[in-house]
């Protein structure tokens, strides 16, 4: 007859209860998050107008291929969809650098207007002035209603990445800045070959932070056509479809 194994842990009977908890826990922690992704794969699959009626569920009711002929059937999907890569790279690249080359100037202790341009980025993370400011300025102000800008510049600095990058960079050891100074690095070589390079994880995030949001930008190719009329006119027809 085998022995039992002296090693073999045994729970008490909290234990086992706590361990059923977690277990029915985690099952629905596993069903909130897929969920959505069901629900959106059904309506994909649904008919359009029994979808208006109900979209709570994970099963299509009435299946239908519809919405998926009426989208690949469009001949500019394909330029859509390069203008979504297009502003995402562009956007993200840029981003990054103008977001580096603020929180690196808003990080120097020297900087006289610091604390000043600091109060003034943050007011704005409260404070927006509106949709129609925001388009009068960007159409009749700026003139970049015709011009693939439309979709940069508007997004260019996010004062949450600028602020994350910054605190970052002040982390760092100031004896590392000074030797370049001694060494006779200006400030763009400094922020180049000294600041960047140590910066690796922040930049990652806020590379990431950027490329999503550009990704699922949605107002800005609506409100603001740009130099792709069609591309918007697109977008609007999926998302009035679908």
């Amino acid at each position: 007859m085998a022995k039992k194994d002296s090693n073999q842990i045994k729970y008490t009977g909290s234990e086992k209860v706590l361990d059923y908890i977690l277990l029915v826990f985690c099952i629905l922690l596993v069903v909130i998050t897929v969920y959505p992704f069901l629900n959106v794969l059904a309506i994909s699959l649904n008919d359009s107008m029994d979808t208006m009626r109900n979209v709570n569920f994970i099963i299509p009711r009435k299946f239908t291929l519809s919405n998926y002929i009426y989208i690949f059937k469009e001949n500019n999907l394909a330029g859509a969809f390069m203008m979504s890569v297009v502003k995402t790279l562009v956007g993200t690249i840029i981003g990054v650098i103008c977001t580096a080359m603020l929180a690196y100037v808003l990080s120097r202790k020297d900087f006289y207007f610091n604390k000043p341009f600091t109060i003034l980025f943050i007011i704005t993370m409260y404070v927006s002035g509106g949709m129609i400011p925001e388009y009068l300025l960007i159409t009749r102000t700026l003139n970049l209603g015709n011009n693939f800008w439309v979709y940069i510049i508007p997004g260019l600095i996010w004062v949450y990445n600028v602020i994350l990058m910054r605190s970052f960079i002040e982390g760092l050891p100031i004896a590392l800045q000074e030797a370049a100074k001694l060494d006779g690095a200006n400030d763009f070589v400094i922020w180049l070959k000294v600041i960047l390079p140590l910066c690796t994880p922040t930049i990652a995030t806020v590379a990431l932070f950027l490329a999503v949001g550009q990704w699922n930008s949605f107002m800005d190719s609506i409100c603001t056509p740009g130099i792709c009329p069609r591309c918007s006119m697109y977008c609007m027809r999926l998302w009035s479809r679908l």
